[in-house]
């Protein structure tokens, strides 16, 4: 466990870790363990997974090869649009439980926000009642979507992931889902980087007088405002110094600069559609600079993805 690891009551009254990871996994790389052997290593106790991500073998023979006991370990998993079927959900995630060799997910959250996603949430409230996972959440979620899942769950979302950070600090978002008790787990945490962030003169000006890096004092900034929070990295000396932000604090004062900073600055920008409306793709990425672009997405015809034409690119 991280030296002064903080935690967050979830609206069930289960305690969740607030600085967790998940392996960014290497491309080129034939074996991705050492990054999780890496994550074990600094005392990372929160751990994402999901077999989209193609990583829940590495999380699983890490795990048995540490020793650590599963009671200390907190797991959160991924259920995906192609596993979006009433009843079909519930097979899935008895799948998920055999691949990781557990007989319960810490944290299942529901990723992306289109498909049947309500009776999807119905099963995960089955599931939670069982005992096979101990919280359930949504990832990704906003809109009119976010609205009719509150408006038609029997059981809250305890945690809704979406891109948070000092730029985009979704105060609408947590104004929404306040009166339910849900905690925002920050997607892009440190924005992947953006320079907009992590040159910004405030933000520098902070670290100087803590004697800390930029990407440190962003992440405190995250806990003490009560946010989950899951910075991936597949350096061995970020992954290190990631965790290193549980000996200082921000000031008041601090904090109020940092709030400050906010400019509505999306890396993902939703493609808000009525329900009826076939998928395309929920999301378009923007870059460094000042145009909106697309990703270039592998079509799939049974989640809907497919190549955003060039018309979608704004200015």
């Amino acid at each position: 466990m991280l030296s002064g690891q903080t935690f967050v009551k979830l609206n069930n009254g289960v305690e969740m870790p607030q600085l967790g990871s998940s392996i960014d996994l290497e491309p080129d790389s034939s074996d991705n363990a050492p990054v999780m052997e890496e994550l074990l290593k600094c005392g990372y106790a929160h751990i994402d997974t999901s077999h989209a991500y193609d990583d829940i073998s590495i999380v699983r023979d890490s795990l048995e090869a540490s020793g650590i006991d599963r009671d200390d370990l907190w797991i959160t998993g991924m259920l995906w649009p192609g596993e979006y079927r009433r009843g079909t959900t519930a097979q899935e995630i008895d799948k998920a439980l055999r691949a990781l060799g557990t007989d319960h997910i810490d944290l299942l959250l529901q990723h992306q926000q289109f498909s049947n996603y309500v009776d999807t949430w119905h099963d995960m409230e089955a599931a939670l009642e069982q005992g096979k996972v101990r919280a359930i959440g949504l990832s990704g979620f906003e809109g009119v979507q976010l609205e009719r899942l509150l408006a038609q769950a029997n059981v809250a979302p305890a945690v809704l992931q979406i891109e948070c950070h000092p730029l985009c600090q979704q105060g609408k978002i947590k104004a929404q889902i306040e009166s339910f008790g849900t905690v925002i787990m920050a997607k892009y945490p440190l924005a992947h980087g953006q320079e907009e962030l992590f040159e910004n003169e405030t933000i520098a000006r902070i670290a100087s007088e803590l004697g800390k890096s930029v990407a440190q004092v962003i992440l405190r900034w995250h806990l003490q405002e009560g946010h989950l929070v899951m910075p991936k990295s597949s350096n061995p000396e970020h992954i290190a110094q990631n965790a290193q932000i549980f000996d200082f604090e921000l000031t008041q004062a601090q904090m109020e600069q940092m709030r400050g900073l906010e400019a509505d600055m999306r890396l993902l920008l939703p493609m808000h559609r009525s329900l009826a409306t076939p998928v395309v793709h929920h999301q378009v990425f923007r870059s460094a600079g000042s145009r909106t672009i697309a990703p270039e997405l592998e079509v799939n015809v049974s989640l809907g993805y497919g190549k955003i034409p060039e018309e979608r690119l704004k200015p």
